[in-house]
Formats: C-alpha cells, structure tokens, sequence
C-alpha cells in the first residue's frame, strides 16, 4: 500500500509539474510572439523617416539646392551610405520577424543564371569598385538554377559582401 501510495504521490506531481510546464511554455510563446510583433512594428516604423532622411541627402548631394564643396559632397555621401546600411539592417529585422511568424514563402521556379547574375553583379559593384577587387564566377556549365530567385540573391549577395569586406584591397 506504502508503494502504491507513493506510485500515486509521484504521479500527481508529474501531473503538476507537467501541466506547469506547458503553462510556461504557452507563456514563453506568447512572449516571442510579442517580441516578433513588437520587431516588426518598430522595423515598419524606422522605413518611413530613414526614406525621408535618404531623399534629404540625395536632393543636397544632387546639387539641386546648390554647388556643394568636396568635403560636403562627401559628408551627404556617408549619410546616404550609413541609411542604405540601416534600410538594410531593418529589412533584415523584418525578415526575420516573417521568419519567425511563418510569414516566408519559397518560390521553386527556374532561374536564368546570367540574369541572376547580372543582378547580383549590379548590386555588388559599388562595393568591389570602392575596394578595387576582381572577382570571376565559374558556373561551370550551369545555365538555369531551381529556387526562389529573391531569396537566393540575398544570400548570394550577404556572401559576396562579406566576402568584399574581409578581401585586402585590390584583391580578387
């Protein structure tokens, strides 16, 4: 009876503690999806002044509002070029709040690799030309990939730029 009672005893306290468990489990996914929402909120909230801070910039480096010296010219050029950073780093929070929240969907369709490429390219050369880098690609008779274009671009892209920023200066 002693073995019963304590079989018994032991039962209920895993009943307890599982049903605490799953109390704080509920709990902590209902924090993460506040957190994800609270992330994807401010992220929209931060576009609208850091596309009014980046249309600024470009209308006095454009010369619109008059000639500007060197040393202004350059300044708008950093401000421009730290808001691409941020615009990039709060698109990054939205993805990962998509990500987080299920919200991502892959597109499996057939991908030209020259055009792909010539995408890609065209982001990334602004950074090679600053450092003075080479680069090749080798397809290695690829012609078409399978996947979502836009996806695989920003992992191709967030590659190369990493690559770029850690290569010496004219380096390949």
């Amino acid at each position: 009876e002693k073995a019963w009672t304590a079989q018994q005893d032991l039962e209920r306290k895993v009943r307890e503690r599982t049903h605490e468990l799953a109390q704080a489990n509920a709990a902590l996914i209902q924090l993460n999806k506040a957190k994800s929402d609270f992330v994807s909120a401010v992220s929209h909230e931060l576009r609208t002044p850091m596309a009014a801070i980046k249309g600024y910039a470009s209308l006095l480096g454009s010369g619109q509002f008059g000639k500007l010296a060197p040393p202004q010219h350059e300044r708008i050029g950093k401000i421009e070029k730290h808001v691409d950073l941020l615009t990039q780093l709060i698109n990054n929070l939205l993805d990962i709040a998509r990500i987080e929240s299920g919200r991502v969907t892959m597109e499996r369709r057939p991908i030209p690799v020259d055009e792909f490429l010539t995408s890609i390219h065209e982001v990334i050369q602004p950074q090679l030309q600053a450092k003075h880098l080479h680069y090749t690609v080798d397809r290695d008779g690829v012609t078409e990939l399978l996947g979502d274009s836009q996806h695989l671009q920003q992992v191709l892209v967030n590659l190369l730029s990493n690559a770029i920023k850690y290569t010496p200066e004219r380096g390949s």
